[in-house]
């Protein structure tokens, strides 16, 4: 195929099928299908039109021509002169000619690009034959260009410069207006690629606002929300505060204030063992009176004085040392029946044992700064649990029956305790101080209940301690000896512990529980051995 079917799409064939087509620039004159007939046809038929031979203006026989187109031509005819001006006839005719000669001078030209079309195309099948026939003889391009070259030869004499044979095709006007058709399809199909681009941004642009539209409203909602915790929260900050205010007001207690809680009851306990168990001569049958008590309720708490010797029976023998292993059970029967029993919360105080109870298992007993958070935070829960059942107890609708419920837990415990050291009595039960001894009893166990509400209502973790009991080495930074006893050069062993030591963990308001405990009452321990007692064994 030549170049110019393959630039214009066309063959030669097709080229010469198609109409002239107007040039572009060239200005034609419409007349009514000049190349529909021949020129003899015009001819004959504008000569039968006139009776005599056509002859130019100013001729002779010009007025009977003018008659003759009078009569042929109507003046009511639309397009034509008025027979009026004679000379309009004959200018008529020289444009019809003319019309008619550059119709022709069209066509010979039309003809004469054809034929030059048609050479080019055979020369380039030529050429394409001789491609072909070299690839397949292996000839040289040297060969391959002589056959060309025959081959010209033999084509159109006009078609020796290539370079004006393309020209003379791309002038064309079927390529013309071919080409001028592909680039108003290439304009059309970039428009619609643009319009599909600009719809594409619309689309996104959209999206993008829809987005934007809706993490605002996330946000928003958000705020909205974050402003609503920082109200709770500034509530909960108040409440806490006032809380911390009512508390701090409520249940500040100094370390003087529990060393004096604790030394009173310590005086009491010493004054009840010494007024009603200890005399000169012992009037209790010692075997008679281990019979009488209960001897699960012997070993849970007198035999704990003494762990790992008999040393609470020689104690108990002996009428002038009773008192101390009585002290020594009271101390245990108060930290195990009253302590952290919560006798003052009168109904309320088994399901508050409870859960206190629960708590403080959970709680490690190592000294991390974890154990030491989860301590401070349970001592808060207690003293805010005690401050919550105290307001609760003390109001006038629950005051009588709370201090009645109390009132029977607390003499609950006194008749326990008298199980276990009612037979060791120095006292007759018909003497008028058998009944005083009830009524000490009581106050003994009611101030041991006072001591653990004002516990429970400071943040302070207190503990008790009694050491390794019997049979350990006394210390004089821990420990203290019983009253009128002096301490040996070698220090002593330590017997009998009377009564515990106190520590404290923390402050009353709920700091400092990451340092260590701090000795507030040191322990009393007896390292003197019992010289009157008689043989039980």
């Amino acid at each position: 195929m030549s170049q110019l079917s393959r630039r214009t799409g066309h063959s030669s064939r097709d080229v010469a099928q198609q109409p002239p087509q107007a040039v572009p620039g060239h200005k034609r004159t419409e007349i009514p299908s000049p190349m529909a007939e021949p020129a003899s046809a015009i001819s004959s038929r504008f000569t039968g039109a006139f009776s005599s031979p056509m002859e130019l203006p100013g001729a002779a026989g010009s007025d009977e021509m003018m008659r003759t187109v009078d009569s042929n031509f109507p003046v009511t005819a639309p397009g034509l002169p008025s027979t009026e001006n004679p000379n309009a006839v004959g200018v008529l005719i020289q444009q019809l000619q003319q019309a008619l000669d550059s119709e022709r001078a069209m066509k010979e030209s039309y003809k004469h690009e054809l034929e030059v079309a048609n050479a080019r195309l055979e020369s380039a099948k030529g050429c394409s034959t001789n491609m072909v026939a070299r690839e397949e003889g292996n000839q040289t391009p040297q060969q391959v260009l002589t056959t060309e070259s025959a081959s010209m030869e033999g084509g159109v004499g006009e078609t020796a410069v290539r370079s004006d044979d393309l020209e003379s095709a791309t002038s064309h006007p079927s390529y013309v207006e071919e080409s001028l058709r592909e680039t108003v399809d290439a304009l059309w199909v970039a428009l619609d690629r643009e319009r599909a681009e600009k719809k594409l941004i619309a689309i996104e642009m959209e999206s993008e606002r829809v987005n934007r539209d809706r993490e605002r409203k996330r946000l928003e909602d958000a705020e909205a929300e974050r402003d609503d915790y920082r109200k709770r929260w500034k509530s909960s900050v108040k409440e806490l505060r006032q809380l911390t205010r009512t508390a701090q007001t409520t249940v500040q207690i100094t370390d003087d204030n529990l060393i004096q809680w604790v030394r009173q009851l310590r005086f009491d306990i010493r004054n009840f063992a010494i007024k009603y168990f200890e005399s000169g001569k012992s009037r209790v049958n010692i075997r008679q009176a281990e019979q009488e008590c209960a001897k699960a309720v012997v070993s849970g708490y007198l035999a704990e004085a003494t762990p790992g010797s008999k040393h609470f029976r020689d104690f108990l023998a002996s009428p002038s040392r009773r008192s101390a292993v009585i002290q020594a059970f009271f101390w245990r029967f108060i930290i195990r029946g009253i302590f952290a029993n919560f006798i003052w919360a009168g109904k309320l105080s088994e399901p508050v044992f409870g859960l206190y109870s629960r708590f403080r298992r959970e709680i490690p007993s190592e000294q991390t700064i974890m154990d030491a958070e989860a301590m401070k935070r349970f001592r808060l829960w207690t003293v805010a649990t005690t401050r919550l059942v105290t307001d609760l107890v003390e109001s006038e609708r629950n005051r009588v029956t709370q201090e009645k419920r109390s009132n029977i837990l607390l003499r609950e415990q006194m008749e326990l305790a008298h199980d276990v050291i009612g037979p060791f009595l120095e006292v007759d039960r018909d003497h008028d101080g058998f009944a005083t001894y009830h009524q000490d009893l009581e106050a003994i166990l009611k101030r041991a209940t006072l001591l653990d509400h004002n516990i429970c209502k400071q943040a302070a973790d207190v503990t008790w301690d009694f050491g390794n009991g019997g049979d350990s080495v006394f210390n004089q930074e821990t420990m203290t000896l019983d009253r009128g006893e002096q301490p040996s050069l070698d220090g002593g062993c330590v017997i009998l512990v009377i009564a515990p030591a106190m520590y404290k963990t923390g402050k009353s308001n709920g700091d400092d529980f990451s340092k260590p405990r701090q000795l507030l009452v040191p322990m009393e321990v007896t390292c003197k051995p019992v010289e009157d007692s008689p043989s039980i064994a």
